[in-house]
């Protein structure tokens, strides 16, 4: 059971190096202070879009603390998610970036096939 993509895959998502967090001290009024952002480079526009479809089907389980955006432009998906604490931010991602994984490893396998979709 990995958590990290394949080689392949590995090498196509980017991850920013800044996150946002509260500042040590402040109160902040936002309710999703803790952000996870990635892009996802695919081989084509319709891959991105199947990928999103696969991905959108099942809505997070804390709407109210977790919120997930998944945006494709052109061949790459864009994914934000925001959660209002640490913990649930990382139980969002984690299961998510599996899901993630196995949906492009099964177009990897079955590309030619999906290409006629």
């Amino acid at each position: 059971m990995s958590a990290l993509p394949t080689p392949a895959v590995a090498e196509q998502v980017r991850v920013p190096e800044e996150h946002t967090q509260p500042e040590e001290g402040e109160k902040t009024k936002q309710a999703k202070a803790y952000q996870f952002c990635c892009e996802v480079t695919l081989s084509s526009h319709d891959w991105a879009t199947m990928v999103r479809d696969a991905l959108c089907v099942d809505p997070e389980l804390r709407p109210t603390e977790v919120t997930r955006d998944i945006i494709v432009k052109g061949n790459t998906l864009y994914l934000t998610f925001s959660a209002s604490e640490p913990r649930l931010l990382r139980s969002a991602v984690g299961p998510f970036t599996d899901l993630l994984g196995l949906a492009v490893r099964a177009l990897e396998s079955f590309g030619a096939t999906a290409e006629g979709v």
